[in-house]
């Protein structure tokens, strides 16, 4: 009995935990960035580079040559994941 009840209570946590992340995202399904394309960590803001009129954060400058090497591979990375980089304004 309480097997079942902590499986219940695990479940709905997870649906509630899933819900709370669709919420996060704007209603056209997309978020700003807030991990490193090249490793996954947290982005540092002072640490971007900038690609085809958008900025790319990453989490710290030894990710910089490496998303130079295939920065439309990265930047399509994020944005398969929903991510809306933002726009470079002048």
């Amino acid at each position: 009995m309480k097997r079942g009840i902590v499986s219940v209570v695990l479940v709905l946590g997870l649906f509630l935990y899933g819900s709370l992340v669709v919420v996060g995202q704007s209603a056209a399904g997309s978020s700003s960035q807030a991990k490193c394309p090249v490793m996954g960590l947290g982005i540092d803001q002072k640490v971007y580079v900038d690609f085809e009129g958008k900025r790319v954060y990453l989490c710290c400058s030894n990710c910089v040559e490496k998303f130079k090497a295939d920065p439309a591979g990265y930047v399509n990375k994020l944005e398969s994941q929903g991510v809306t980089l933002a726009e470079i304004t002048q």
